[in-house]
């Protein structure tokens, strides 16, 4: 068709006079405007293209972790960026410039983005530190500055919060309410009266009393330096020779208890104490599982079973994968069988658990396994999948099941029995700056494909775009393929309808 195009025009440049030429010369124009418009976008035009963000001359984008992400329906994003000429950077947010540090050094002033959710608005961590003083932005308010910042939070149901050093001490900030102070830093805090641990948000503990400080209304107990019990900040004596201590309950000041390593001849003892008495010893770390104090109840958990006040109640024990501060617990046997207390919940031997909670009220739980390369999340009650993948699984503060999944390409949000397209974040995982990223997705027989090493994306055999796409998902509800990608200093959003 263009080569058609062209002849005609040769042939009214010969035929007319400068004025025809002239023409001749729009015409070029308009035909080098079409074929462009052929070269990169293919044989149709009806994708739209939005510019999220426009880099200034000196202003490039940080290699950081999520540095660059958007939620899947396009309307929350989120990068960091860096002026090279100025040497500053800046936390954007939805195109508004939240944060900004000069001088950055990486050791007294830096930034970096602890925690994000797109799929809410201003739901966001961001730390910095100025002249060796540091901050921490919460959903858009600033707190600081102090000696140490660490931030904190319940992720399951995205309540955050801080701890901080000021003085000799440490304080923990959490929602509207301070706590302290504290003798040491402690990455994770069990509230007991909530039922709920609050998390160093970059802190992975498999075991299962993980915590190292207790909150218990106005109360609190913490272990110090590995090796002390302090209680509301008093150090606590014990004639035992304490190696390491690795877990606490506490419940009130009269109803406490830890597990520490002891020495005893020439082997390394775990001992449980309740209110400073030895309870109970087991060869360290053989045998030892964890434990749990209640107001009434001592339960111990040993390599193959589970005792309350030193009878045995569960047995054959392979995995406990949850508890309840009251005395439920979610575990497998050896024989791959998955129990709440005494009720059968899973007899799948070739399957295995990936995640598992106990709800706030202790009357459900909720597990993700995988069979066949597929996830399942079970329920007391109910079964869910197959699906691609499943994230996020947790109970709410009122006690609905949440999760989302990733089925045929197609992102997922399941709540309390309704299930939404589209929300969520475009990746379940924090996104990387990286090029080095291939995409493919198909819908409705339509494909989908882009890779680093080309500067386009390519639809059903027709090119589009002109940088490969750094995101890339499909949007069910207007049948659309869509993607982010860097195109010069433009960071853009495309969305093509099938």
């Amino acid at each position: 068709m263009l080569n058609r195009i062209i002849d005609s025009i040769e042939i009214i440049a010969i035929l007319q006079n400068q004025t025809i030429k002239m023409k001749k010369r729009i015409l070029l124009l308009f035909v080098n405007f079409i074929a462009f418009n052929y070269l990169t976008f293919g044989q149709t035009t009806n994708q739209t293209r939005s510019v999220l963000y426009t880099l200034n001359q000196h202003e490039i984008l940080v290699y950081n972790e999520a540095i660059l992400k958007t939620n899947a329906n396009g309307k929350n994003y989120a990068l960091i960026t860096r002026d090279t000429l100025l040497n500053k950077e800046s936390f954007i947010y939805n195109g508004k410039k939240i944060i900004e540090v000069s001088n950055i050094d990486h050791d007294k002033n830096y930034l970096w983005l602890s925690q994000i959710n797109l799929s809410k608005t201003n739901s966001y961590i961001v730390q910095y530190s100025i002249n060796n003083k540091q901050y921490i932005n919460i959903n858009g308010t600033n707190y600081g500055p102090y000696q140490e910042i660490t931030a904190m939070g319940c992720k399951e149901t995205e309540e955050y919060g801080f701890m901080y050093k000021l003085g000799i001490k440490y304080y923990l900030k959490f929602k509207d309410e301070k706590y302290g102070p504290f003798s040491d830093q402690h990455n994770d805090i069990f509230f007991a009266d909530k039922n709920k641990v609050i998390s160093n948000l970059y802190w992975t503990n498999f075991d299962l009393n993980p915590y190292t400080a207790v909150v218990s209304g106005s109360d609190y107990l913490e272990i110090v330096n590995s090796k002390s019990i302090h209680l509301n900040g008093i150090a606590q004596n014990y004639s035992e020779d304490l190696i390491s201590i690795k877990s606490l309950y506490f419940n009130s000041i009269n109803n406490f208890g830890f597990a520490a390593r002891i020495k005893e001849l020439d082997f390394d003892v775990m001992a449980i104490f309740v209110n400073g008495k030895v309870r109970e010893e087991f060869f360290y770390p053989d045998d030892y599982r964890g434990f749990m104090l209640t107001e009434k109840d001592l339960y111990v958990m040993s390599k193959k079973e589970i005792k309350k006040n030193d009878v045995i109640i569960y047995t054959n024990l392979k995995t406990i994968l949850s508890f309840y501060r009251k005395g439920n617990f979610l575990f497998e046997t050896q024989d791959n069988k998955v129990f709440l207390n005494n009720q059968l919940l899973l007899n799948k031997p070739n399957s295995y658990i990936i995640n598992a909670h106990i709800s706030e009220s202790g009357l459900d739980c909720a597990f993700v396994y995988r069979e066949n390369d597929k996830d399942f999340v079970k329920t007391k009650k109910d079964e869910f999948g197959p699906y691609d993948n499943v994230q996020d699984l947790c109970f709410d503060n009122n006690g609905n099941l949440i999760f989302n999944f990733l089925k045929d390409n197609v992102f997922y949000n399941y709540k309390s029995g309704i299930i939404r397209e589209d929300l969520g974040t475009v990746d379940f995982q924090d996104i990387f700056y990286d090029y080095e990223y291939n995409h493919s997705l198909k819908f409705k027989n339509h494909f989908f494909e882009s890779s680093y090493q080309y500067d386009f994306v390519v639809i059903d055999g027709d090119s589009y775009g002109t940088s490969p796409a750094l995101q890339s998902w499909i949007e069910p509800s207007t049948s659309s393929f869509k993607w982010t990608a860097l195109e010069n200093n433009e960071y853009v959003l495309y969305t093509y309808p099938i």
